[in-house]
């Protein structure tokens, strides 16, 4: 299965630390792929002109109506019950997907079978390359990598594949979002 990456970077973080000793980072992906349009007072630029805003804790309903009180959402599952969510930790989120001309930056290949330009978004990527880009780049910042991907073949962004993959939950580099991010 290809998937378009919408990576957001998050760098988790205390809310009582400041951005400069800001540890933790994630890649996530913006619903829809939006832009966020309102000014966030914490963002940051990293070393790829990658943008990222600050996402704060808080608590949110995942899932679908299952259509008793309000109309079920098209092409519902029946395990998609809504439910009260709290993420605890504030992150960082990038404020667009990522771009093709970031992929060729961090990774120096185009899978992109629509390249129609720089600040299109990266597409036709699996789950394990957007691994990959995760790691590369949180090498390429120096910051330590949060996958351990093992037997993985061809080189990402030609199918990729991988027959083992470790997280490393203590890792101060990006990653890939969990679904409640």
């Amino acid at each position: 299965m290809k998937y378009v990456i919408y990576p957001v970077v998050i760098l988790t973080v205390c809310l009582s630390i400041s951005l400069a000793s800001a540890q933790n980072k994630v890649v996530v992906v913006p619903l829809g792929g939006k832009k966020c349009t309102s000014p966030m007072e914490n963002s940051f630029t990293n070393s790829i002109g990658m943008t990222f805003n600050l996402i704060p804790a808080g608590t949110f309903t995942m899932g679908s109506p299952d259509g008793s009180d309000e109309p079920a959402e098209p092409g519902r599952f029946s395990n998609e019950t809504q439910h009260q969510v709290t993420l605890t930790k504030p992150f960082y989120m990038q404020v667009t997907e990522v771009t093709q001309q970031q992929w060729q930056e961090v990774i120096g290949n185009m899978p992109a079978t629509s390249n129609i330009g720089d600040e299109y978004p990266i597409e036709t990527v699996n789950w394990f390359e957007a691994a990959y880009f995760a790691n590369a780049l949180s090498q390429k910042e120096g910051r330590s990598q949060c996958y351990t991907l093992t037997g993985c073949s061809p080189i990402p962004g030609n199918d990729m594949e991988c027959t083992g993959l470790g997280i490393n939950a203590n890792c101060t580099g990006y990653r890939l979002p969990t679904e409640a991010q």
